[in-house]
């Protein structure tokens, strides 16, 4: 299990690609994406 920490300067799960790690082994990436602001 890896879940980045991005010190609330990204708020996209997207700055890792999940492609290049599922591609190495038989698994599931999942990125989690949240606010850095008022909704």
């Amino acid at each position: 299990m890896f879940i980045h920490g991005e010190s609330f300067d990204w708020n996209a799960g997207s700055a890792y690609d999940g492609s290049v790690l599922a591609s190495f082994a038989n698994l599931v990436v999942v990125t989690i994406n949240y606010r850095l602001g008022v909704l």
